[in-house]
């Protein structure tokens, strides 16, 4: 315990590479027709090094000779070559790999003096720089001559005085740009004709372009499904180049990234599903595939206003002092604001603002009485609130005359008593559209007194007639008073 902590580097070299060699013989022999050895083997090699990369494992081949040599058939005396492959007296361009190959020329006595002759016809067939693309093609039209020995006529034979041909190999990733007709038609020759060699000349094809673009599209829709923005999309964009010939391909891109925006805000609506990579960016490769996101938006809530107007209406005297409780009634009205469309809608239980009938208030009159105070109005969203004031006028007092007339000792006088007048007890009403009075009656007995009273001027007696008219009199202010009283109500 209380050690340090300890590194160590292991350090690896890189081996050298692995290194091979291949060596491509060509031979050449001369023999008779029995198969005997005329001349020495005619030989030529190429030879090749390969080196392997010991870690990418990647070969490079190099060669300071790929062409395999050839030598002019030795003249043997006496004898003339009768079976002479082409490739003994030409050269062949080989690469790594190529098979060994072996050329037989064979050589046939003389019994008359013969001589050959052979016209050739070599097609190359290369790029826009001379490297061979593939092999020669070779034609011949092979003359003999055989000469009499004694007489020394000449006698010449062709099995064949026609060059022939073959169609232009199909080399991939190379197109035909020079073709001369005859390497591709025969020709007839005659013994003395020179040998011909034509050229076709294939230039490489421009590498083959492909693009590939991965794309990225971001959806904005509701809890339904209904479209609420338009679609964010990002592209990368990749371009694959491939060699025409050996098929290597290269890829490149100006941009590897999806990229991304903030969710739009979309009033009325909240973002309650919203995957990471909508609003992040994202690396990718040619070959993925395309990428689709959907962010869901729910619509919010409506907003809920509520809105109240008020009617008050006040019971004061001439000098504002309250005389009752006010009255007071009130519509409600509720307003519902859609959170997208902004629409509005206006609902109530009650529009209407109410009334009652004024109370009735003991000693007072209603002299400012507004229509509006006993009667219903119907509001609307946005009224103000209404106010309306009752006045009431106190009553003037109530006066009443005593008339009495002097009086002997043996008059009998009636007279009546003033009566109590009933007052109305004012009660306040509780319910909102009712008033109810309930007059509280003090009952008036008039009070008979009978004496006796001599009239002054004539000391005559009081007669019924004048009690009569009393009683009358006393009748009709009560019913005047309770006139009065109705009208109150």
């Amino acid at each position: 315990m209380g050690d340090t902590d300890t590194e160590y580097n292991v350090v690896y070299t890189k081996n050298s590479p692995t290194i091979t060699t291949d060596t491509v013989n060509k031979t050449v022999h001369y023999v008779d027709v029995d198969g005997n050895k005329m001349a020495d083997d005619f030989t030529s090699s190429a030879n090749f090094t390969t080196s392997t990369d010991a870690v990418t494992g990647k070969a490079t081949t190099t060669s300071t000779n790929d062409v395999l040599g050839h030598q002019a058939n030795p003249v043997i005396n006496g004898y003339t070559v009768t079976t002479n492959p082409a490739a003994a007296t030409t050269d062949q361009t080989v690469k790594s790999g190529d098979t060994d190959t072996e050329y037989t020329v064979v050589y046939t006595k003389n019994s008359p003096t013969t001589t050959t002759d052979t016209v050739n016809k070599i097609v190359h067939y290369v790029d826009a720089d001379g490297n061979q693309l593939a092999n020669d093609f070779t034609s011949s039209a092979d003359f003999t001559s055989s000469t009499d020995a004694v007489t020394g006529k000449t006698t010449t034979t062709s099995t064949n005085d026609v060059l022939g041909h073959q169609a232009n190999p199909v080399i991939n990733g190379y197109t035909i740009t020079t073709n001369p007709t005859e390497a591709t038609t025969d020709q007839t020759v005659k013994s003395g004709d020179t040998d011909t060699e034509y050229t076709v000349v294939y230039t490489k094809n421009a590498p083959i372009i492909t693009t590939d673009t991965v794309n990225k599209t971001v959806h904005y829709v509701d809890a339904d499904g209904n479209k609420l923005a338009d679609d964010f999309t990002s592209s990368a964009d990749f371009t694959t180049s491939t060699d025409a010939v050996t098929g290597k391909t290269t890829t490149s891109s100006t941009n590897d990234v999806l990229g991304h925006q903030v969710n739009p805000e979309i009033p009325g609506y909240t973002v309650t599903t919203n995957p990471a990579e909508a609003t992040t960016d994202q690396t990718v490769k040619s070959g993925d595939t395309d990428a689709e996101y959907t962010v869901i938006y729910t619509k919010n809530t409506p907003t809920t206003t509520t809105d109240t107007v008020n009617k008050t209406i006040h019971y004061v005297d001439a000098d504002g002092n309250q005389l009752a409780n006010d009255f007071t009634s009130q519509a409600d009205f509720t307003t519902s604001t859609d959170a997208v469309t902004g629409k509005t809608t206006t609902t109530s239980t009650n529009d209407i603002l109410g009334h009652q009938a004024n109370p009735v208030i003991n000693g007072y009159t209603v002299t400012t009485n507004p229509a509006q105070a006993t009667t219903d109005q119907t509001a609307k969203l946005g009224d103000t609130d209404a106010e309306y004031t009752v006045v009431y006028t106190k009553n003037a007092p109530t006066t009443t005359t005593d008339t009495t007339t002097p009086k002997t000792t043996d008059e009998v006088s009636v007279t009546p008593k003033q009566p109590t007048v009933t007052q109305p007890v004012a009660v306040i009403p509780t319910a909102p559209t009712k008033n109810t009075v309930t007059p509280v009656t003090t009952t008036a007995n008039p009070v008979v007194t009978t004496t006796t009273n001599t009239l002054p001027q004539t000391g005559e007696k009081s007669s019924p007639l004048m009690l009569v008219a009393g009683l009358s009199m006393l009748m009709m202010i009560m019913s005047f008073l309770g006139i009065e009283i109705k009208k109150q109500h």
